[in-house]
């Protein structure tokens, strides 16, 4: 237990603990403020850097903060972010929504901020604790018909559009000829505007078939609504809550730290991503960060670098003409930056093809000029420029 007094100054090296409480995983990392004073009644908060993000407090040891991260038994490492912690989407070991911690490299294919979910193409199994190394089973989900994902403990398969049915054998509702179910045309209109087939049947219906309970055309009769089906929402059933996508508002594939938690656009189901990610599933970083899953800004000058900005190591990627560990100077042979160009020195009375931040060449003692193209005083009959 670590104890510290009012209004004393101190300081300690950073220690990380990993340690296993029940089925929790439990990243803490011990920290005094260096030179910090804490007075009395203060509450003590401690941070470190690691990884280059602040670790932010969620339990008290004594007087000391530390973090507490719930990956309900799946992964070994985490880290703070804020967003997180502002929206509330992580849990702490006490299964409440406070604290930011990001679960790293999620096992036993789970996925999530607390892998607390399944990967895309495995579902959470009936028969195991979220914190089993079994919790998650594969999707047999193989037909062309399905998108290779499942549902939650049922295992059911998520059907491409158009494809319905416990193994998405048939077509969806308003249309026809399996295997291919294509759309039921509409050819026509009645006199009072509405939508007809060719057979006569009125097809203009008060609520969205694929999203309303008994694919029903029609609002209940007696709640005078459309009841929509889980996943489902608005006046006519014909939206997706959020965190769900498609015809068929099946659930959004996102995992990872790069984006919005349960967040993905609600017809294509592109993930959300936040800044610094990019991808369908934003599991890569955007060109100018770097270190997936972290992404951090490069920090590279925007006028001499490539347009990949950096590489895996945050290694800036420079113009030829450009150098430096931020391509935020001139290279050998260039000058006047940030516009960085040739210094053209003549080698017959320079000393090597570099220059100086001006321009002016480095010549040898019988030279003069910016780029040595004359006798020095004393020395006659450039280029020889002799006694």
């Amino acid at each position: 237990m670590v104890t510290v007094s009012a209004s004393r100054t101190f300081a300690a090296k950073s220690v990380l603990l990993a340690e296993r409480d029940t089925s929790i995983w439990r990243a803490v990392i011990t920290l005094a403020v260096k030179d910090a004073i804490v007075t009395s009644g203060d509450p003590l908060v401690l941070c470190a850097r690691r990884r280059r993000d602040l670790v932010s407090a969620e339990t008290i040891l004594g007087d000391l903060r530390v973090l507490t991260c719930n990956c309900n038994g799946h992964a070994y490492d985490c880290y703070y972010d804020p967003d997180i912690e502002h929206q509330k989407a992580s849990k702490n070991r006490y299964d409440q929504f406070e604290g930011g911690g990001v679960c790293i490299d999620c096992q036993h294919h789970t996925t999530g901020v607390n892998c607390e979910r399944c990967s895309p193409g495995y579902y959470k199994s009936p028969d195991h604790s979220l914190d089993s190394p079994y919790i998650c089973y594969r999707c047999n989900c193989d037909s062309v018909f399905t998108d290779g994902t499942c549902e939650d403990f049922t295992g059911r398969c998520y059907c491409k559009p158009n494809y319905s049915g416990e193994h998405c054998d048939a077509c969806a509702d308003n249309y026809v000829d399996f295997p291919h179910c294509y759309p039921i045309s509409v050819l026509s209109y009645n006199a009072t505007g509405e939508q007809v087939l060719p057979a006569g049947q009125i097809i203009n219906c008060d609520c969205n078939v694929a999203g309303t309970r008994g694919n029903t055309c029609r609002k209940d009769a007696e709640a005078g609504l459309c009841l929509c089906k889980p996943n489902f929402q608005g006046t006519q059933c014909d939206q997706c809550v959020p965190g769900y996508y498609g015809p068929n508002c099946q659930p959004c594939q996102c995992s990872g730290p790069g984006f919005y938690e349960g967040s993905c656009d609600n017809e294509t189901g592109q993930c959300l991503c936040r800044i610094g990610f990019q991808g369908y599933l934003c599991n890569s970083c955007v060109p100018g960060y770097f270190n997936y899953p972290l992404c951090q800004l490069c920090g590279c000058s925007a006028i001499g670098t490539l347009p990949d900005g950096c590489d895996a190591s945050g290694k800036c990627h420079c113009r030829p003409e450009y150098g430096g560990l931020h391509c935020d100077q001139c290279s050998f042979g260039y000058h006047s930056y940030p516009h960085c160009q040739a210094c053209s020195c003549d080698l017959r009375g320079s000393v090597d093809s570099n220059c100086n931040s001006i321009g002016q060449c480095n010549c040898h003692s019988n030279y003069v000029g910016q780029r040595c193209t004359h006798c020095a005083p004393g020395f006659y009959g450039f280029p020889s420029c002799t006694v």
